[in-house]
């Protein structure tokens, strides 16, 4: 069980008394210093102790975690979202279709929305905790599946000068992809209650179910 900032606070206020009063002890009782000395040092070890044991508070991307249980695993996960978020806008820059770019884009900042959302109100992490650990995951497979497969430069042209309708199939079945996240986003920053989260699993699924498929195909 993790012990609360709190009560760490007490136990170090506790722990640093004691000291001090055996410190001045010592200086009083023992080496025979003056009263108003052995106060002195003493006043000025107990604020040294306090400055040496006070507990520090556990924070992530301005996020306060620190009495949350398992905020170890929390850390981790919540410093895996902001790379996976860094990870979406660095494939948005490098996606030459404007739509698809204005897309990603969106849907970065919905993602960086959700997290000052938390920074807001901390409490929120367990009920979007699927949103880290789960969907930025499987929006990062479909980018990394989009690049391979549908980038621009790797689409090919007919003798019209059009796409090809396999990679135009192809695109668009991306294209609703995309679109999919952005709902899936803008649901997981709006609300966080059950029916929402069933919703969005849903909706990963049907992306996971893509990507199995063309990796198939």
């Amino acid at each position: 069980m993790t012990m609360s900032h709190e009560s760490k606070w007490t136990r170090t206020v506790l722990l640093s008394a004691l000291l001090t009063g055996f410190g001045f002890s010592v200086c009083y009782l023992v080496l025979d210093f003056q009263l108003l000395a052995a106060l002195l040092i003493a006043m000025g070890l107990f604020l040294g102790l306090i400055l040496v044991f006070k507990p520090e508070r556990k924070n992530v991307a301005g996020i306060d975690i620190t009495d949350m249980a398992n905020n170890d695993g929390i850390a981790d996960m919540l410093k895996d979202g902001i790379t996976s978020l860094d990870t979406i806008w660095r494939h948005a820059d490098r996606i030459r279709d404007p739509m698809t770019k204005t897309k990603l884009l969106h849907i970065h900042q919905l993602g960086q929305d959700i997290m000052a959302q938390v920074r807001k109100n901390p409490t929120q992490i367990k009920a979007i905790k699927r949103f880290f650990s789960y969907y930025l995951g499987v929006v990062l497979m479909v980018l990394d599946k989009y690049e391979t497969l549908v980038q621009p430069d790797r689409q090919v042209q007919n003798s019209a000068g059009g796409i090809e309708p396999a990679e135009a199939e192809l695109g668009s079945k991306f294209g609703n992809a995309f679109d999919l996240i952005e709902s899936a986003f803008e649901k997981q920053l709006g609300k966080v209650n059950q029916k929402d989260i069933l919703d969005l699993d849903v909706e990963m699924k049907v992306l996971e179910s893509l990507l199995k498929e063309e990796g198939n195909s």
